[in-house]
This record gives C-alpha cells, structure tokens and sequence, in this order.
C-alpha cells in the first residue's frame, strides 16, 4: 500500500500522513507492459516502461500476482498480470481514499470517503465478497482511516473531523460478519503500520506515529503489543522529528522511516524495541522508502513543481555479520519527468520497481527493471544482480569481477547426488550414516509427494534416512542401501496408504528381514496427523499447503528442530482433520506460505514473496546460526525430501533455488548465515541445479 498527498481527492491530507509504503508479496517477475483497453504504452531506453493512466495522483498496491491502481478521476480499480496485461476494471462508484491488500495477498480492502463501509475484494476473482460496517468508526473525508493487518486481526485507525485525536479499532476477519471492537491505547494519533508476520518482537503489531498538538514537530513513533481482547500496550517508543514514509523487512525485524527534513536519512530501528542501529542515506534526499522480503531498501525523490529528471536511488544492503550495522550500495535509475513521485512500489522476488509519477497533472505507472545493474557490496562480498542471480562485476566465475567482488571458492560446498532421485536418496543416507548404523528407516513415495511432505521430522526423530520406492516393485538402488545402512530386525515406517507403497513393496521388506509400520491416513492430510501422533503429537506444527511441495519442504526441518510437526491444509483451506488436531493439542501454530496462513489466519504467519522468500524466512526465524545449510531445487520435490531428512537431523535449514539462478532471496539467508556456516549441501546433480550454483553459493558465504 502507498499512501501520499495525491491519494485524496484536492491533494489534501495531514503533513505526516503524506506517504506510507508498505511492501507486500506474491508477485512474480515483470519483463514489461502489455498494455490494453485505456492504458497506454511507451517504451523508453529499455530500462524503463511507462503506461500511461487516468487521473491524478491515486493508490498503487499489489497482491496475488497482480498489480492494482486506484485514481482520483477513475470509477473503479485498474488491474494488471504479473506480465503486465490490464486486466479487466474492479468497478467501484469511486472516491476511493484507501486501498490496502491483506499480507496474505487474497484480499484487497478498499475506503472510500462517502462510505462508512470497508469493502472486501478477492484477488482470485477481482470481485466483492464482503462489506465491513464501519459506522462505528470515526470518518474524515480529508484523512483515510489506516488499515493494518497481522493475522486474523485488521486493525483501523480513525480520524475524527475537526480534530487531531485518532482511534483505533479491530476487525476479525476470520468471522463472517465481525464485530468492530474499540481499542483503548494511548496516543493522539498519526500512522499505524503494521508488517505481514506476527513473529517478531513479542507479538508487536504496530508502529504509530503520534505528534504533539503544541508541537507538530515533536514526535514519537511507538510500537504497541494486542492482547488480542480490547487493548493496545506501548512497549517502546522513539523520539522523530516527522515520518514521511515507513517500510519493514520481515525477515531482519527492522522498521526504516524516512523524514523530509533529514536529507535523506535513514534511520534504521529493530521493530520491537525500535532501538537506532543504523542510518543508511538516499542520495539524493528521499520522501519514499520500501523494503521487499528479501531486503532490498527502495528510496526516491518525492519531487513537488518541477519538470527536471529525479532519480530512483535503490540501496541494496546486508545485514553485517557483526551486527555493526549495513554494507549499502546506491545504484541510481533514471526517471521520467515529473512534478510529483506519489508511490514507490517494490516488486517482491524480481528485479522490477514502479511508481505512480504525475506531469502536469498525468498520471504515468513506471517501471524500473534493474535486474540489468550487477553490482557488489564494498566490502568485497559479491551478490547476485536484482532478480537475475548472477555474480556481481564482469570477471568469469571465481574470479573477482570490476564490481569489487572476492575470489569465490566452491571448497565450501559439498554436493550430494546420484543417478536419479532414487540414487540421489540412497547417496543422502550415505552422507548420514557413512558407516551404516541407522535406527530405522522412513520409506516415501519418489514420485508423489503428498504423503511424503511430512517425512523429515519423523525421519529425525527414529534416526532414520528417508528412502524413495516407486510402484510396485523397490529400485534396486534403494534395497541395497536398505541393506548396508539398517540391521535386518529395525523397523522400516512406511509413509501412505497402499495407493502410495502397495503391499508388494511390503511384503518385500518383511522377506528383508524388517519390521514394518505404516502411518497412513484417508487422505494426505490424515497421514500427516498420523505421523503427528508417532511423534507424540506435539503442540508445536508447521502448517503447509499439501497442493503443492515447496513450504512443506523448508518446513520439515525446522518441525523437528522445534519439537513439533508438519500439518496439511487444502492450499487456502483448512481442512477437518488438520482442525481437530489443532484443537485437541493447542500450543504454537506457525503458517508457513500463503496459502496456510489464509486457511489459518491466526497462526503466526511466514511468507515470503516466492518458494525461495518462504524457505529463507523459515530459515531466518528458526535457524539463526546454523553451522551448515543445505540448497535443492524450488521446481522439483524428491531431492528435498531425503535431504531434510538430513537437515533435519543436522540441526539445519532447508534453502531452495533455481536452475537458472540463486534467488536473492537465497544469497542473502547465505550472506547473513556466512558468519556461522563452515558448508553447505547441494542436493541432487548438475542437470537439477548447475555447478553456477554451487559457485553462488559459496561466494554468498565467503
């Protein structure tokens, strides 16, 4: 969500309400416009696209792969693909004053300042499936509410007309028809921000920006706890002169603000405590400021009356190991003419950036692609160009390039691999027990993940390798390592029904020699509660969508480090079996990618802007100093099935990435992690991920 003077009808708003950036996921790479309908497009030097659009000033956000537009002059919401094709206009009778999408990316809430009213719009069918009453609510038609949510939880800050005061209020979403609930806190007003996860600081859920009636420019931003009934408790605040805009990077715990009369600087804060750790500065001074999941910094001009160029500057920075503060390199874009820069949006998990420019009072969506620009940091540590995942400067592999970057050395990490994924499993036990020794043995289909999904904790928790079998009969590969790594007499758990491992396969492995025990449900969804129950059904669980792989995967490691399980919903539902377990064993429940955390709204949220963003927010909540990491392939399951058997055991995180490319957000978990890890794993061979990742990966950790 951007907020800025030209969001209201006349450019009329509070001074410290001129812009609030809030950085959401689950958009997908941008190579350009393919314009439709009344937007048009003009191409420029081919780094930057433009579209030109109705009305003056407006709102720009984006959630579910989709990048949306509200304007001043326009009677309903411009709506475009992740490829940049207009969508058909969301219809709305206009003088809309907010648009906010719910961290989940499913929901867009939309204001208006003739409404009492907030409506509800799906971003899988761009249309209303709900309207919140809000009469309750205070409402100025000069100053939008603010909306902020964590979880189930939309919290609302009202402005009462005339006056300075504001208040602030609850929804709960997961009802369908909530109750608005007043809130008592402390404070005369200003922002309430919130980020997407509710895992940070002690359950700290919003950051608001309060200023003195005697003194405008006397103010604090505070940071608040919810104690989930009717109150709002301060637990810790700090001194700013004015806030202009506010960003959050979820992974870090850190809260950026930008002040207009700091020239550009930066302060950067943890987000519980807001404790200053660092200042980075935009050059040139900056009234805008984003952050994506992966940890860029976005700042830009917020020019007003004039017609010369102002810059985009992007400052990508890492976190040091020593904590001391940031490694911060500035790469300026140009910009088209404008009179005002009104929204400055980041695109998660690619190398695109737009902003809402207006010239001579027209509106211009442009976007910035800066995957062209590789760079390194100036201490030496070379990353990958934005969105591309190349090495930095322009030297061959390995060697330093113009950009600064060291030498890297693949020495680091250690791949594991075979001649299929059978092959490659059976390679992983080796690498375990290179002496053989196993307890046990966790069986899963190879070429079906469902049942599967679950597996690495409970392989953990019996010392046990995963093996993969397929069909009828077991690969030979995977019987003979059967044989070198458990003694005939242990016991073989068996993961599925006989759709999954018939008893052929059983039979056999009783002929071996082996006991066997099959945890299996109707469905994928009872099997994992069955293998919840062998493992002596903990209140800890890993939620993760069972209709695809890639969550469930970065999730079985951190399940076994936490003591807990991997529980299944159906992709954005929750389904009946995952719910009676949650509720015969409460205790912590963690949503891990979007599609859980919308079939739980109130489990503690970590998503990230893709596959790779999700397994290193999982990787940076649960494993801050692991002493090994291990890397598979995001576009393929079986090599990250056996290997988080391992990981798991080892105590280490999960970590997916491309054929093509290390994610970003991949290389910055390794960069931040380099301080503790002595090496890495590469699971699976050349033709799933190339040896250009193991480089990767190993100049992220030098």
């Amino acid at each position: 969500m951007a907020r800025s003077s030209a969001c209201v009808p006349g450019g009329i708003v509070r001074r410290h309400l001129r812009s609030l950036v809030a950085v959401l996921t689950g958009l997908a790479a941008m190579s350009g416009f393919v314009a439709a309908g009344g937007a048009a497009r003009a191409d420029t030097t081919g780094v930057v696209s433009v579209i030109s659009v109705p009305g003056y000033g407006g709102l720009l956000t984006t959630a579910a792969s989709k990048v949306y537009l509200a304007t001043g002059s326009s009677s309903g919401i411009l709506a475009f693909s992740s490829n940049g094709t207009e969508l058909p206009t969301i219809a709305d009778a206009g003088n809309i004053t907010g648009m906010y999408a719910s961290p989940d990316g499913t929901r867009l809430y939309i204001e208006h300042s003739n409404v009492e009213a907030i409506e509800v719009i799906s971003t899988a069918t761009d249309a209303p499936i709900q309207t919140y009453d809000t009469s309750t609510i205070p409402l100025n038609p000069l100053v939008p509410w603010q909306l902020a949510q964590t979880g189930k939880w939309l919290f609302v800050l009202g402005h009462p007309v005339g006056g300075m005061g504001s208040s602030p209020y609850v929804i709960d979403t997961s009802q369908p028809t909530p109750t608005i609930r007043g809130l008592s806190f402390t404070g005369i007003g200003g922002l309430l921000m919130t980020v997407a996860a509710t895992t940070l600081a002690g359950g700290t859920v919003g950051v608001d920006m309060q200023e003195s009636g005697t003194n405008p420019n006397s103010a604090a931003m505070v940071a608040y706890t919810f104690d989930g009934a009717s109150t709002l408790t301060q637990v810790a605040s700090a001194g700013v002169a004015d806030l202009a805009s506010a960003a959050f990077d979820t992974t870090n715990a850190k809260v950026f603000t930008t002040d207009p009369s700091a020239s550009g600087s930066v302060p950067v804060r943890n987000f519980g405590s807001l404790a200053l750790q660092s200042t980075v500065t935009l050059s040139p001074a900056g009234t805008l400021a984003a952050v994506t999941a992966d940890g860029r910094i976005v700042g830009g001009n917020n020019a007003v009356n004039t017609d010369a160029p102002t810059p985009i500057t992007i400052i990508d920075y890492i976190w040091s190991a020593t904590g001391a503060g940031l490694d911060e390199l500035a790469v300026t874009y140009p910009q088209q003419n404008a009179t005002e820069l009104g929204s400055l949006l980041v695109v998660p998990g690619s190398s695109n950036i737009f902003a809402l420019s207006t010239n001579n009072s027209t509106n211009s969506l442009i976007m910035w692609d800066t995957a062209a620009k590789p760079y390194a940091t100036p201490n030496g540590a070379a990353i990958p160009s934005i969105g591309t995942g190349a090495g930095a400067g322009t030297g061959a592999p390995g060697a330093a390039g113009s950009g600064g970057g060291a030498a890297a050395s693949t020495s680091v990490v250690d791949r594991i691999s075979g001649s299929d994924r059978y092959a490659t499993a059976a390679a992983i036990s080796q690498a375990e027990f290179p002496t053989g020794g196993a307890s046990a043995v966790v069986l899963a289909r190879g070429d079906d993940y469902p049942d599967a999904l679950v597996g690495a904790p409970l392989a953990a928790a019996k010392n046990a390798p995963l093996l993969l079998t397929t069909g009828p009969t077991m690969p030979t590969v995977t019987q003979t390592e059967l044989h070198r790594v458990l003694a005939p007499g242990a016991t073989v758990y068996v993961l599925g029904g006989t759709s999954a491992i018939p008893t052929s396969v059983t039979a056999v492995l009783g002929q071996l020699g082996y006991k066997v025990v099959r945890y299996a449900g109707a469905d994928r969804f009872a099997t994992a509660v069955a293998v919840a129950g062998a493992l002596g059904n903990p209140g800890t669980v890993l939620l993760a969508s069972a209709t695809n792989f890639p969550d469930a995967l970065a999730a079985g490691p951190a399940a076994h480090l936490e003591g807990g399980a991997v529980l299944l919903t159906d992709g954005n539902a929750m389904v009946s079996g995952t719910a009676s377990y949650l509720g015969a064993h409460p205790g912590t429940v963690y949503a891990i990618g979007g599609p859980a955390a919308s079939a739980d709204p109130s489990a503690t949220a970590i998503v990230g802007a893709d596959r790779y963003g999700t397994a290193a927010g999982v990787a940076a909540r649960f494993f801050t100093s692991p002493t090994t990491v291990g890397v598979a392939t995001g576009l393929d399951y079986p090599d990250a099935l056996a290997g988080g058997a391992l990981l798991a055991k080892e105590g280490a995180p999960l970590l997916l990435a491309s054929p093509t490319a290390l994610p970003l957000a991949t290389s910055k978990y390794l960069i931040v992690a380099g301080a503790s890890v002595t090496g890495a794993q590469l699971f699976g061979g050349s033709a799933v991920l190339p040896d250009t990742t193991a480089t990767d990966i190993a100049a992220a950790l030098s």
